[in-house]
Formats: structure tokens, sequence, C-alpha cells
């Protein structure tokens, strides 16, 4: 890890994304163009804005519970969403305090490195 190994107060977590393949062309079609380097962070950071992440979130519990056969009821989808509002609010936090060069070069590993500091 080019001598980053010591995280020092930092947890290292890694979370999978799955690129479907019109993402990955999208994705390398950014990290490929010419357009300035802060330009292209943004383009490759913008997937993860609060509203996307939000509703790939809420679709993937949605799908999971379809495929369990769960029934919603209203207050229980009511008190998920209101867990997953903070769910999300945490995740754009922690990812705001990514270090970005090491989220972009995960990205291509479809690998997201989170870093949360823990020390404070």
């Amino acid at each position: 890890e080019n001598g980053r190994g010591n995280l020092k107060g930092k947890q290292r977590q890694t979370v999978p994304v799955i690129l479907s393949q019109a993402e990955q062309e999208e994705c390398n079609q950014i990290t490929r163009s010419d357009q300035h380097r802060f330009a292209r962070l943004g383009a490759l950071r913008q997937p993860l804005a609060e509203d996307t992440v939000d509703q790939q979130l809420w679709q993937m519990l949605m799908d999971n519970r379809a495929l369990a056969s769960d029934p919603i009821d209203p207050e229980a989808e009511a008190s998920s969403k209101k867990a997953l509002a903070e769910t999300i609010y945490v995740l754009t936090k922690l990812n705001k305090a990514t270090k970005i060069g090491a989220w972009l070069r995960n990205l291509k590993k479809k690998t997201v490195v989170i870093y949360n500091n823990q020390g404070g």
C-alpha cells in the first residue's frame, strides 16, 4: 500500500461496488477525457451524490424484501426510510472525508475505500 499501512486512528473499510457495463464505460470515458483533473474527479463522484445513493440503496432494500416475500407495512416502511436517511447522512459525511486519491485508485477495482476517522 505504498507505505500507507498504518492509518493512525483511521479504520479502513472496503465496500464492494458493482458497476453495470454502462457505468463502467462511463467511468472509463470520464477517466480518459481531457478535462481538468478536478472536473474528472467531480464527474466520478457524481454517482455518489446523496439522491443517487439513496435511490439505489432503497431499491436494493425493496428488491431484497421482494425476494424474501416479506410484505412491508406502512409503519415499517416509514421506519426503514428514516433509518436509510440517517445511513445516507453518515455515508455522505464519510464520502466527504474520504481521501479522493485512494477512492479514485480503488474505483477501478470496483471497491471504494472509506477512511473513517476514529480518533478525533
